[in-house]
């Protein structure tokens, strides 16, 4: 399967966790920025199926990379109940959660690091100061599950646990997270 750069170059494709869908960030020669998910049956399904978010103007590759950088989309994991890719904003400089169903993407935390879904659809969050929970229906309210910075990881045990990696001086602590409802 090809698709046309449409005049710029494509950036980090990162596959859906639940179906068919490419995601892939553009970048213009003049320097603007879009995220776009697309369909993977076929060359037409690509084109048809196109959706797409402007990420902003003045961008460039290592912006990108900042997007994907912290969070990582890992395979093999039961997927998150919706269809979205969660991703550093560099217009807007918050992670955010984009449904390509959506117009818009929705800000995580204010202060999100890096987030992760757990097997209900809940967010295990890493903030610049702690490492919470969230439920996307209420976003305003979240849990603490660590008092330090902790950065997340599903597994792909079926278990619904986490790696949670936690900077130390001259150390990073391993350990393994299971929220609970």
């Amino acid at each position: 399967l090809e698709i046309n750069p449409n005049g710029g170059d494509w950036f980090f494709p990162t596959w859906s966790t639940r179906n068919n869908r490419l995601y892939a960030f553009w970048l213009s020669p003049g320097a603007d920025m879009k995220v776009v998910s697309m369909l993977t049956i076929s060359s037409k399904a690509m084109n048809d199926s196109m959706k797409q978010l402007h990420l902003g103007e003045n961008g460039s590759s290592a912006m990108l990379y900042r997007a994907v950088a912290a969070q990582p989309v890992i395979q093999d994991v039961p997927s998150s109940p919706t269809e979205e890719l969660l991703f550093w904003h560099p217009d807007e400089k918050y992670l955010v959660a984009w449904n390509p169903d959506e117009s818009t993407p929705y800000v995580l935390l204010t202060d999100a690091m890096s987030a992760a879904h757990d097997v209900s659809g809940r967010y295990v969050i890493s903030t610049s100061k702690d490492l919470r929970y969230v439920d996307p229906s209420r976003m305003h309210q979240s849990i603490r599950l660590h008092n330090e910075v902790a950065i997340p990881f599903r597994i792909d045990d079926g278990s619904g646990r986490f790696l949670v990696l936690t900077p130390g001086q001259d150390r990073i602590a391993v350990r393994s997270l299971v929220p609970a409802s």
